[in-house]
Parts: C-alpha cells; sequence; structure tokens
C-alpha cells in the first residue's frame, strides 16, 4: 500500500512521528500521511494510539485512508 503514494514534504513534526503531505499515484489526490516511531513511545501512550486507530478506521470519509 505504501508504493501507492509518493511523499512530497513534510508538514509537521511531534515528539513520536511526523506528518507529511502525500500523493497518490492512481489518481494524483493529496492526503497527510502520520507516521509514528513506537519504539519512543511506553506502554501506555501505545495503547492509546491503538484506541485512536481503531476509532479512525470504523470512520467513513473521504479524506480517512
Amino acid at each position: 500500500m505504501v508504493d501507492r503514494y509518493e511523499r512530497l514534504q513534510e508538514i509537521g513534526k511531534g515528539s513520536f512521528g511526523s506528518v507529511f503531505k502525500v500523493r497518490r499515484k492512481d489518481d494524483d489526490k493529496m492526503f497527510c500521511w502520520k507516521e509514528l516511531d513506537y519504539g519512543r513511545m511506553q506502554d501506555r501512550e501505545r495503547q492509546q494510539l491503538v484506541s485512536e486507530v481503531n476509532a479512525l478506521s470504523k470512520l467513513k470519509h473521504p479524506n480517512i485512508v
């Protein structure tokens, strides 16, 4: 799935990762791509991340891939 996108530029950076502007190669649509460094997270933070991903996966919205 990662190879379907082209990373264009970093648009934000935080304690655990970065957000990038990406272009989907199939149709040239632009998205934000969030990459996280799990190695720097404590167990509680990892559990919160899993909860966030689970909640986002249930959303049906054109801007959430």
